[in-house]
């Protein structure tokens, strides 16, 4: 199974992470579980574009959290 992982730059003095860089990487898996871990992707959309949405809002969510700036937590 080949697998992307995203680098991201520290964040600066209040700021967010930004992408740098994909690394591709090659994973050996179970057959069973690369079936899996293939029919989840096509059921949750793991498309790439959905893939890098999510890890935008997560990396948004996480760094406002920290930094007192969550409305849900206020």
């Amino acid at each position: 199974m080949k697998v992307q992982v995203l680098h991201l730059d520290a964040p600066h003095q209040g700021g967010l992470a930004s992408p740098h860089s994909i690394q591709n990487v090659n994973l050996r898996v179970p057959l069973d579980l690369m079936q899996e871990v293939e029919r989840l992707a096509l059921y949750e959309d793991w498309s790439n574009q959905a893939w890098l949405r999510n890890a935008i809002e997560a990396q948004v969510r996480d760094t406002r959290t920290r930094l007192g700036l969550d409305e849900s937590a206020a």
